[in-house]
């Protein structure tokens, strides 16, 4: 996942208000900060398929991977640090994707289908030749993440971890159709979770350019 992310921080001391940098803590000021981010991020379905293709009369098969672009999703997230050891913080991430729209004509040499599986019996569909087989699809994650944070300094980097507690939402829809008919394929996932939450953040200027490298790690043990 690739991420580019904007800042926006502000702070208060005993005599003056000005913007301080959410990783530089103070045990003489009482700071708030707001960060957003805008991440490029592409669904990676792995051993799922959209589509098969056939070659009557009983053929090989070719599955038909998924092709999800990538697109912007934002996260934000809300602080807020009374000491230099603690603080708080609230943050927001949403996914919503919807894959570009797959349709394909059946003919005498290739027929098109989908298929899914559900929990009781797996279920299939075909386009007989001169039919358009059309399929769309779509994913829409969210998370909220209420945490304590604590700073660490090592050397030039300073890291930020973390605990707490996620929310969690999956739903995931996949609708195919034969055009100019009634047959149809619908199947849908909802998914939500709740649970702990570890993180470890960590910022490191690059020479003296006002850049930094950036990295992060999370994990979650959410219960549905």
């Amino acid at each position: 996942m690739l991420g580019v992310a904007l800042c926006l921080c502000a702070g208060r001391t005993a005599t003056a208000q000005t913007a301080i940098d959410p990783g530089v803590w103070t045990s003489e000021s009482e700071r708030f900060w707001v960060e957003v981010e805008f991440l490029f991020a592409r669904p990676n379905m792995k051993e799922s398929f959209q589509a098969t293709a056939t070659i009557p009369p009983a053929g090989p098969m070719a599955l038909v991977p998924f092709e999800n672009d990538f697109g912007l999703s934002p996260r934000v997230e809300l602080g807020y640090a009374a000491t230099e050891d603690i603080g708080f913080r609230a943050s927001y991430w949403h996914f919503d994707h919807n894959a570009d729209r797959y349709s394909q004509t059946s003919t005498l040499g290739t027929i098109f289908g989908a298929n899914v599986v559900s929990v009781i019996f797996p279920a299939a569909i075909a386009a007989p030749p001169g039919a358009t087989l059309s399929v769309d699809s779509a994913l829409r994650v969210q998370t909220l993440d209420l945490e304590a944070v604590v700073p660490l300094q090592v050397g030039r980097t300073s890291l930020t971890a973390s605990g707490g507690l996620q929310y969690a939402s999956l739903e995931q829809t996949y609708d195919a159709s034969v055009l100019g008919t009634p047959i149809g394929l619908n199947w849908d996932r909802d998914l939500h979770g709740i649970g702990p939450t570890l993180a470890l953040e960590a910022r490191h200027p690059l020479m003296e350019s006002g850049l930094s490298f950036v990295g992060g790690a999370r994990g979650a043990l959410l219960v549905a």
